[in-house]
């Protein structure tokens, strides 16, 4: 069903709030001075029952909530090559800054590479790369403690992981005439990568905006990846841009609008189509077929909500458990019905496999993961479907 439309001011208030917003991006000011927009007509649900508990096939009554951790810090460098930041469920290990080229206009380019003890030249290896969050860079996975246990993890097992430098810190990891051939780069650090190492296979994870990036490349790549890692998921853009006008949260919102050219899809065109072309696991999960998908998602995150308490539309669960027709009408979201991605794996468990760890208490954060988790999934060492956990710890059976 489709819920009640901002009015036509509200959305002519909106176009004027991403003009100006953009201009201060130019200048290269903070976001100042835009007013607060009213929320959607409907009424939101109570907030009094908590985040919800999800199951295999629906969401039932919430559990308690806890204080969070809060994140370690590390220590590296930028470039060349350096040490990353240990804490006691990590290993130090040395990365190596790798240059590489644009395929597209020649634009120098890097990305971080850490490769794993008694490395051998004649063997080949899986290749884990990161895409990294709205506004971070390459050095967020090592300076943060789910970043470093993905490289603990993954290095243990005989992964190379790197983390993608992205020519800026936003572009959501599209083709874009505003922010450059992003998605091109993720496939050119690809390519360097195999011309440098034997690569037995590619995966990729990210957090927020790098899990845009991480399923929009699988979905539109086939055959691309082998799995892909999940955290803090935004499957679907148009109920995030939404959340985030009612939620008064504007200043968020301009790497996608300068990434879909200064427009709210509403407008139709090219703002539309790339935020469809975005949201494609809301769309078409089908394409996932033969690809492991590894999630991670909070009830407190407030950035791309799990949570009815916070918006009705539940980024993972109901992309993932659960199937829902909530569409955002006056953004002109085609009217669609989400299929789940646990149904397709009850019909066909050989090619749609997942394991979607829920964190009562997990917020939107990269330290969300535990990278030993994901890493087992990915070689298959840990069984799928739906488990719960704490911030960043080892994933149990639901209640």
């Amino acid at each position: 069903m489709n819920r009640i439309g901002l009015s036509a001011a509200v959305v002519g208030a909106v176009s004027i709030a991403v003009a100006l917003l953009l201009v201060l991006l130019a200048l290269g000011l903070p976001f100042l001075g835009i007013a607060p927009l009213h929320p959607r007509a409907s009424t939101p649900p109570s907030t009094g029952s908590g985040p919800p508990a999800p199951t295999n096939s629906t969401n039932s009554s919430s559990p308690g909530t806890g204080s969070n951790g809060s994140a370690g810090n590390g220590t590296g460098g930028s470039g060349g090559s350096g040490s990353s930041g240990n804490n006691s469920s990590t290993t130090p290990s040395v990365f190596s800054l790798v240059p590489y080229n644009s395929s597209v206009d020649g634009a120098a380019l890097s990305y971080l590479e850490w490769l794993p003890a008694g490395y051998d030249p004649a063997r080949a290896y899986p290749f884990l790369l990161y895409l990294h969050g709205q506004s971070n860079d390459c050095t967020e996975i090592e300076n943060t403690t789910g970043g470093r246990s993905v490289i603990a993890a993954g290095n243990a097992s005989h992964f190379i992981v790197a983390s993608l430098c992205t020519r800026t810190n936003t572009g959501f990891y599209v083709n874009s005439p505003y922010t450059g051939p992003q998605e091109q780069d993720v496939l050119d650090a690809i390519a360097s990568e195999k011309a440098r190492h034997l690569v037995s296979s590619v995966y990729l994870w990210g957090t927020s905006m790098g899990t845009i990036g991480a399923l929009s490349l699988a979905e539109h790549h086939p055959g691309l990846v082998a799995g892909i890692g999940i955290v803090s998921a935004c499957p679907d853009l148009f109920e995030v841009a939404q959340y985030r006008i009612d939620a008064n949260l504007l200043s968020t919102m301009g790497p996608y609008l300068q990434t879909v050219g200064g427009q709210l899809p509403s407008a139709g065109g090219y703002s539309l189509a790339q935020t469809y072309y975005l949201s494609a696991f809301r769309f078409y999960p089908q394409n996932l077929s033969g690809v492991r998908l590894y999630a991670v998602q909070g009830a407190l995150d407030d950035r791309c909500p799990n949570n009815p308490a916070i918006y009705p539309f539940q980024q993972a669960n109901d992309t993932i458990l659960s199937s829902t027709c909530l569409t955002v009408a006056n953004l002109s979201e085609p009217a669609n019905c989400t299929t789940a991605f646990a149904a397709l794996a009850g019909k066909d468990p050989a090619q749609y496999q997942y394991r979607y760890v829920y964190e009562p208490t997990g917020v939107h954060s990269i330290n969300d993961v535990d990278g030993w988790d994901m890493i087992a999934y990915f070689l298959d060492e840990v069984p799928g479907g739906l488990w719960w956990s704490g911030m960043g710890s080892t994933p149990y059976a639901p209640p």
